[in-house]
């Protein structure tokens, strides 16, 4: 099987989607990152490696909630100054246990530069994003107060960063949008199989989902929680003009 790297912004369903395929034997890392209420599945050495990453360009900000497309620029800039020992130490790691699957938002800002060192030949690149409405709310439920403009103007600017990723290296990849893994399972696991050679069931799902399927996450009891929460939390909220100039 070939290594998959998953693409994604953040809150986009992409630590279930990577749990899901990691069912299938795919090695996620020595340790991996949780948080307080889920494991994301993020190899906690590639998060070390991409943090040293933003640091050689001198960023620090918060990537999840600004889109800082200068730094993949930067990074191009700056990339045949970075020693690249760790990167293919860890590398060779993963190739060790092998087939691998990499997980890590950050990668939307530092994948250009990682490239230098992978085996693209070797990779399956998944893609996944969330209906907007459904990723404004658990965006606003975890304290990320935006505007639904803001919010929809980052995640495309997410996606269009990504995308030209693809196209400057003549990549395939999968487009998978987590509540089509949710609400039509069998459909998207079908997809999904036939992309990664993989053989991955609606069971494999259930064991690391554990809320109701073939419902979207948020209905009107969680819309109507984020929509106090936005307006209790108004005055912080960021809006267009938060929103930074990228090299697109």
């Amino acid at each position: 099987m070939s290594n998959v790297i998953i693409m994604t912004a953040g809150l986009a369903g992409s630590s279930v989607l990577t749990g899901l395929v990691a069912r299938a034997g795919y090695w996620t890392g020595r340790e991996t990152f949780r948080k307080a209420d889920y494991n994301t599945y993020e190899n906690h050495r590639l998060i070390e490696l991409n943090q040293s990453l933003f640091k050689e360009v001198g960023f620090d900000g918060n990537y999840t909630e600004i889109f800082p497309g200068w730094v993949i620029d930067a990074l191009q800039h700056k990339a045949d100054k970075i020693d690249a020992g760790p990167f293919l130490e860890f590398i060779a790691e993963c190739d060790r246990n092998g087939p691998w699957i990499w997980k890590d938002p950050r990668l939307n800002l530092t994948m250009q530069t990682w490239a230098r060192w992978l085996d693209l030949e070797n990779m399956r690149f998944l893609m996944i994003s969330r209906e907007l409405g459904q990723s404004w709310i658990s965006s606003t439920l975890r304290r990320q107060i935006q505007t639904y403009r803001y919010h929809a103007v980052y995640n495309d600017r997410v996606r269009r960063a990504i995308q030209a990723f693809f196209d400057r290296h003549g990549l395939s990849h999968l487009p998978i949008i987590y509540e089509d893994l949710i609400v039509h399972p069998e459909d998207t696991i079908d997809k999904l199989n036939q992309y990664i050679g993989t053989s991955i069931s609606i069971e494999d799902l259930k064991q690391i989902y554990f809320r109701d399927l073939y419902k979207r996450q948020h209905g009107l009891r969680n819309m109507t929680k984020a929509t106090m929460i936005y307006l209790k939390n108004y005055r912080a909220r960021r809006f267009l003009d938060y929103v930074p100039q990228t090299a697109d």
